[in-house]
């Protein structure tokens, strides 16, 4: 989104807004992880960060992504 940029210095910069929109991004937030131990507050951020990657499995069938990004698709399972 161009507009949250607007205004900023590096808005100025043409190279900038030209790759504007030309990657995907994800949102993570850990507004709702509230666990009390450390272990709990992992496995939660892992669950974030699972269910993400199953949000947007289609990405890595697109060719946004590079070599390194389609590897771990196949290797997901090693990285649990």
């Amino acid at each position: 989104r161009g507009d949250l940029f607007e205004g900023l210095s590096i808005w100025k910069e043409e190279k900038y807004r030209e790759l504007q929109g030309t990657y995907p991004v994800i949102a993570l937030s850990f507004a709702n992880v509230k666990e009390t131990g450390i272990d709990a507050t992992k496995q939660r951020i892992f669950q974030l960060i699972k269910n993400l990657y199953s949000e947007y499995s289609f990405l890595a069938d697109s060719e946004k992504l590079t070599g390194i990004d389609k590897d771990f698709k196949k290797n997901r399972n090693r990285y649990g």
